[in-house]
């Protein structure tokens, strides 16, 4: 069975590590994820994909909550703080 926000977790961390590989970062340097559901009943879906995706050497602080998402079809949104290697 298809699950929107299984998919969504998905493309958003596959996007998380796109962006920190941009600026020469990566997963490890992750400090702390907000991750929003639109519905508390996706929990269990999304911590699944994230136990897949996490780096268990190397987990950042965790917070998981429902929120009221305005728009319908977003299921999960997150909000990252990494760190960056300093400028050269």
């Amino acid at each position: 069975m298809f699950c929107a926000a299984r998919s969504q977790a998905r493309e958003i961390l596959r996007s998380i590590e796109d962006r920190l590989a941009t600026i020469g970062s990566d997963k490890r340097q992750i400090a702390h994820i907000t991750i929003w559901l639109a519905d508390v009943s996706y929990f269990a879906e999304v911590t699944a994909v994230w136990n897949e995706w996490v780096d268990p050497a190397h987990p950042p602080v965790r917070a998981c909550a429902q929120v009221r998402i305005p728009n319908k079809d977003l299921k999960v949104e997150m909000i990252v703080v990494a760190h960056a290697p300093p400028s050269l």
